[in-house]
């Protein structure tokens, strides 16, 4: 019986540890929650979601804006900067918690100035069924180059997606 104990508590803590330690997590925005959605295409229990992965964010947000063509729905989305490229598998992972059928993740250098001609107005996710545009309000509101202690940061920018019936 102890040693079930100690099994459930060892696995506990490591689940905690890996929520601490999650940027995707911690910085996800909720747009809608997977299971309030009717028309979900169906999915099995060992079901991971597929990634596709964009090298700058304006790539990533056309995918998006072709993806919404086709029924996908976005549950929401994490921004933020990270001193390195954090795994795929984080993402993966994440979105799997989240019920996501794909995700969509570009991982930039912070100072690649690719975000730099997207304005608000016109940018690819302008109108874009969120309510003025947060993605590209949080990703031209996210120029803050930051170089400290000689480590390169990285503008990560992940949208998890799920599929709907037509």
């Amino acid at each position: 019986m102890k040693l079930y104990f100690y099994i459930y508590l060892f696995v506990a803590l490591q689940g905690c540890a890996l929520t601490k330690n999650n940027d995707y997590i911690l910085n996800y925005k909720e747009l809608r929650v997977a299971s309030d959605s009717d028309s979900l295409v169906a999915r099995e229990a060992s079901f991971y979601p597929s990634i596709q992965e964009f090298s700058n964010s304006n790539a990533c947000m056309k995918t998006y804006k072709e993806l919404q063509k086709e029924g996908y729905l976005l549950l929401g989305y994490a921004i933020f900067q990270h001193k390195g490229k954090l795994s795929e598998g984080l993402a993966i992972q994440t979105g799997k918690g989240l019920g996501a059928h794909t995700i969509l993740l570009s991982r930039e250098l912070a100072n690649s100035g690719s975000l730099y001609n997207v304005e608000p107005e016109t940018g690819p996710g302008y109108n874009s069924g969120m309510n003025g545009s947060p993605i590209i309000e949080a990703l031209i509101s996210s120029e803050e180059i930051s170089k400290s202690n000689g480590k390169t940061f990285y503008l990560h920018n992940a949208l998890f997606l799920v599929k709907t019936t037509p």
